[in-house]
């Protein structure tokens, strides 16, 4: 994908989008850092051994609407500043820590990914520094269903749509 930049593939848009799909990650309008700690289940399957915190790449003004109209959205969306992992892969305590990347077969989607080496503390750290940068972004009325179904499916976990964006 070519040389990463301050830890970003080239290319990126300067904001990546981050569904919050457990009520407990946002209270009272704050994102909380649980929302930004990485799936350890996806350090397996990476050559890097890195973890994951899925996203969606704001490439346009459709990626917001789709990303809301996933159940992994159902409380919400974090707006992440591209600036702000490059600003935390520059910390003396963090340096060099994340990797923002996009994967292949959607054109949208990528991943935060945490260095595998990473101790607890600083995992947490980094989760706290990008809620605490984050925007949040409330579910369109009637988009939040606390059953964790998706919109519009009449099942739980649907989206009603196929073939779109997976909400980070």
């Amino acid at each position: 994908m070519g040389r990463n930049v301050g830890g970003a593939a080239p290319g990126l848009p300067p904001t990546c989008l981050r569904g919050l799909r457990k009520k407990s990650w946002a209270e009272n309008g704050i994102v909380v850092f649980e929302a930004f700690m990485p799936d350890d289940n996806t350090a397996a399957s990476r050559s890097d051994g890195g973890a994951e915190t899925s996203v969606n790449w704001e490439d346009d003004d459709t990626v917001l609407p789709d990303t809301q109209r996933h159940s992994n959205a159902a409380h919400g969306v974090a707006r992440v500043q591209l600036s702000e992992i490059r600003r935390i892969n520059n910390a003396p305590n963090t340096r060099d820590a994340l990797l923002a990347e996009r994967t292949a077969g959607d054109p949208h989607h990528g991943n935060i990914v945490y260095r595998r080496d990473l101790a607890k503390l600083h995992r947490k750290m980094i989760a706290t520094a990008l809620a605490l940068d984050c925007t949040f972004i409330a579910p369109p009325p009637g988009m939040n269903q606390s059953d964790g179904g998706g919109i519009g499916s009449g099942r739980p976990g649907g989206t009603g749509r196929s073939g779109s964006t997976p909400a980070a």
